[in-house]
């Protein structure tokens, strides 16, 4: 297997920024098929599912996380660590969807969400009578719901069930002829 870098650290690479290339070999493989983290001498072996999916993260447009942002707490995007920071953040989902789906950009948390008695109420001021279509996306962009209603005053209340959804952030979307607004949805199931 080659393992190819640009990494100053790695395998005699030179500092330059040049892409070396290094094999590993068979006996080694094992060792990168699980994550070992030594915190004694900080060597760190990686499983090679969390490499392709770290490398796709690059390949897809996301940096180091952690050195964008120092308060960044770790995820698949951490630039090395332990096996606890291996796992796909909400803020790298975050990222994800805003560099892949532009229509999530520009969320903004509305003063009107609240949560009653267990059931989370979204609540939108309307400029206009029109109907609505109200959906609810994941982080990731896709559609988990869509309801059309016809409003009866300025305001439009929508209760979501948390039944069948995982727990998470959510984005309530209201769309009223070319009015867009959107918000942000916490469901505790």
């Amino acid at each position: 297997m080659w393992f190819i870098t640009s990494y100053p650290g790695y395998q005699g690479n030179d500092s330059t920024g040049r892409v070396h290339r290094f094999f590993v070999n068979r006996s080694n493989l094992e060792n990168y098929r699980r994550v070992i983290y030594n915190h004694d001498s900080g060597y760190v072996a990686y499983d090679l599912c969390l490499i392709l999916i770290h490398e796709l993260g690059h390949i897809y447009g996301l940096n180091h996380m952690d050195l964008c942002d120092r308060s960044y707490t770790g995820g698949v995007m951490h630039s090395a660590g332990p096996a606890y920071w291996w796992d796909i953040s909400e803020d790298e989902r975050c990222a994800f969807a805003k560099l892949y789906c532009p229509e999530m950009v520009g969320i903004v948390e509305s003063t009107r969400e609240r949560l009653v008695s267990g059931v989370n109420r979204v609540c939108f001021e309307l400029p206009t009578l029109l109907p609505v279509t109200l959906e609810l996306y994941t982080l990731e962009g896709r559609r988990v719901s869509s309801r059309h209603l016809v409003p009866e005053g300025e305001y439009l209340c929508e209760d979501f069930s948390t039944e069948g959804l995982a727990r998470g952030i959510y984005v309530v979307q209201l769309l009223q002829g070319a009015s867009l607004q959107r918000t942000l949805l916490l469901l505790v199931p």
